[in-house]
């Protein structure tokens, strides 16, 4: 089942306003169907997953010979 923009804006706690604008600039999964739009459930639990920091990406790499903090 399709989510409205208001079932959506009430699951993420945002302004309908702003998935409106987001659904616009293609920020966020939608679909448009004869002019309304509505959202796949799994395709917006799948994009906020994309915000989360991967293990690899949280974990900070410096270069061997170089201490982790530099002091000037």
């Amino acid at each position: 089942m399709l989510l409205t923009i208001k079932e959506l804006s009430t699951w993420l706690n945002i302004k309908p306003s702003t998935l409106y604008l987001w659904a616009a600039q293609g920020k966020i999964p939608c679909r448009k169907i004869h002019g309304l739009i509505r959202f796949d459930p799994e395709a917006i639990t799948a994009w906020l997953h994309s915000f989360e920091p991967s293990k690899i990406s949280a974990v900070h790499h410096y270069p061997a010979n170089r201490p982790a903090i530099w002091i000037n």
